[in-house]
């Protein structure tokens, strides 16, 4: 199924909830929270041990929120964030971004919560970028969701490459070579374990994105190899697509 409608919502919010939200500013909820702040969107922390942050307040629980969010994202340990997914499923929340690690990278129940996200996904019809992801990063609409440093004060805002990334360590240091050299960047994805979407999916959005003139790839693994390589070859008609294959 082509999601490139639907990643509009993802890669454009106008509600976002931050799951595990924080008044630390060391936790992983607190770093993307305060990160968001300066992204013009809708912000809905969800912590049920704060009343407020940064002036924003607090839902107790998902079930608090309000109907029409856009993006869920997910910053609380696997087994949690799974459940979490489960109840804003019930919020009809479309899009969900899901930091944690401990998935399908550390062994048999990691690899168990991820199979249940994937089938979550499939089965409601929702979009999941990750887990064990850095998110999302677009620049020019102060959007960052990245928790570890990446040089974004000093990367030009006005970049037209769409980089998307499995790892995420390989990933930050693209952004810190970039912003070193004054690179421009339409848009940042971690693509992380890939439970639901991947490389295909954000090649057909970039492809057909105004913003963007040259897309670029960091993979380690491509499942859907020949399909990866015919959206490719149609997307270079219009623009170019590098690849680097770990």
């Amino acid at each position: 199924m082509d999601k490139t409608a639907s990643l509009k919502r993802l890669l454009n919010p106008k509600k976002i909830a931050v799951i595990g939200a924080s008044k630390s500013k060391d936790k992983v909820g607190g770093i993307i929270f305060r990160r968001l702040l300066d992204s013009r969107r809708r912000l809905f922390p969800v912590n049920p041990k704060e009343n407020a942050i940064e002036g924003h307040k607090v839902s107790p629980d998902i079930q608090s929120l309000p109907e029409d969010i856009d993006l869920a994202i997910i910053t609380i340990s696997a087994a949690a964030a799974v459940k979490s997914v489960e109840m804003c499923i019930e919020k009809q929340i479309p899009n969900y971004i899901i930091v944690a690690g401990g998935f399908g990278e550390v062994g048999e129940n990691g690899k168990e919560l991820q199979e249940k996200l994937t089938r979550l996904a499939k089965e409601n019809h929702v979009n999941i970028l990750g887990p064990n992801s850095l998110g999302i990063f677009l620049p020019d609409e102060n959007i960052d969701t990245i928790f570890v440093e990446h040089g974004d004060k000093s990367l030009d805002r006005n970049g037209k490459v769409a980089c998307i990334v499995q790892s995420g360590s390989v990933g930050v240091e693209a952004l810190g070579y970039a912003s070193n050299t004054g690179y421009g960047m339409r848009a940042f994805v971690g693509l992380g374990n890939k439970c639901d979407l991947d490389e295909i999916d954000f090649l057909k959005y970039f492809s057909r994105d105004n913003k963007t003139n040259c897309l670029g790839f960091y993979l380690e693994n491509i499942e859907k190899g020949r399909q990866f390589l015919t959206s490719a070859k149609e997307t270079t008609r219009k623009k170019p697509v590098v690849v680097l294959k770990a």
